[in-house]
């Protein structure tokens, strides 16, 4: 006996099912080649965005803020002023006056060598440095601070200052010399107007810590 033929309406069937596996196949395939398409899929799941796609908003902007430590230590328009591990207080620099040839090379390296013997009394810096401290304008009656063991400097500087300029190159190369024992933050301390814009200009590129 003859076998009956399959209904037309069982024949489209099979074939419209055919065609949706195939592109279901190859649609798994492309997905798991494009992991990052799975992830962000499913991550806007998570958080219930409609549309993963949808650009957020940047985060706000940094912005320069006058530092609450310059009232702490009474920071005045008289700068640089060095405070070593949040007690220690300097005032003064001969980095210009090295640069203008008024005192040897190597003398503002050997004024900070010294200031940091004088207020850690550790040997790593008592050892290389002999000179007596230059500059100790008082000690402060706060606690004691340190960053992971490292010794904390806080240099307070006015950003039209010349010799503030000149001892940021010497700080930053003795920074550099010493990176596993000195932790180095630059405070602004403005004195006008425009040492509150230079301030702020040069926080957002990274000149100064606070």
């Amino acid at each position: 006996m003859a076998k009956e033929d399959k209904p037309l309406v069982s024949r489209r069937f099979a074939a419209v099912a055919s065609i949706v596996l195939i592109i279901a196949l190859v649609v798994t395939f492309y997905l798991l080649l494009n992991p990052n398409i799975l992830y962000t899929l499913f991550s806007g799941l998570r958080l219930g965005v409609a549309n993963p796609s949808t650009p957020q908003p940047p985060p706000e902007e940094e912005h320069w803020e006058l530092s609450p430590l310059i009232e702490k230590y009474g920071i005045d328009e008289v700068t640089p002023v060095l405070v070593i591990n949040c007690r220690y207080v300097f005032t003064g620099s001969d980095a210009l006056g090295e640069k203008r040839g008024t005192y040897a090379e190597g003398t503002e390296r050997e004024n900070i060598g010294a200031v940091l013997c004088r207020a850690t009394n550790e040997s790593v810096f008592c050892s290389k440095f002999k000179a007596v401290p230059k500059y100790f304008s008082g000690e402060k009656n706060f606690p004691l601070c340190n960053k992971g063991n490292k010794t904390v400097i806080y240099a307070f500087h006015n950003p039209l200052c010349p010799i503030c300029a000149a001892q940021r190159d010497v700080l930053d190369a003795f920074r550099k010399e010493f990176s596993s024992q000195v932790v180095l933050e630059y405070i602004c301390v403005p004195t006008s107007a425009q040492g509150r814009d230079a301030c702020s200009r040069e926080f957002l590129i990274g000149k100064y810590n606070k």
